[in-house]
């Protein structure tokens, strides 16, 4: 009898253990479903959450915490994976600190999935943004073209991919987009 009642207790703590586990991973990957890019959000990861917010809607074991080490100095960035065992990185979220802790700052998106209400995100092409959306300026840095939009439609930038060369008619419209910045 006494045998009995500990492997039903067992039985039970493994089935809650379990259940508990299937369920935090169901919710993980439900977060990262909405893949809508918005002014000042990518799906439910939204600028200004704080970073254990963050790891709420994410789950903290599809993460990682990285020095970007821009501009010389600890940058820290929260890298976001498809999930806990497939490495594959969806998004970086930038970290800052304010009167609330430490928040996203801003949002770099690398999966494809993702996409704009006019159904812009990684792979389009220059051509594509330009029949979508008002331009604000072209930028070249060391890293790629920058395209940024008129702030009052959209508070996104796209880095494309780096020109072999620059000709006088401009940037090609077939510049592919890498990775879409949301701030």
């Amino acid at each position: 009898m006494l045998a009995t009642l500990k492997r039903i207790i067992t039985l039970s703590v493994v089935l809650f253990i379990c259940t508990t586990s299937c369920a935090t991973q169901l919710a993980t990957n439900k977060a990262l479903d909405n893949k809508s890019i918005i002014s000042g959000s990518v799906g439910d990861v939204k600028v200004g959450m704080t970073i254990d917010e963050l790891y709420s809607v994410v789950g903290k074991d599809n993460t990682e915490l990285v020095d970007a080490y821009a501009e010389g100095m600890f940058s820290p960035i929260v890298a976001i994976y498809k999930t806990a065992k497939q490495k594959s990185i969806v998004m970086h979220v930038a970290v800052a600190s304010n009167n609330r802790g430490f928040i996203v700052d801003s949002i770099e998106v690398f999966d494809d999935s993702y996409i704009t209400s006019k159904g812009i995100g990684v792979n389009s092409k220059l051509g594509d943004i330009k029949a979508s959306y008002k331009i604000s300026r072209i930028i070249e840095t060391d890293g790629g073209v920058i395209v940024i939009l008129d702030k009052s439609l959209l508070r996104v930038s796209f880095k494309l991919e780096q020109l072999e060369f620059t000709d006088s008619n401009g940037y090609p419209d077939t510049l592919k987009v890498k990775s879409l910045l949301i701030y």
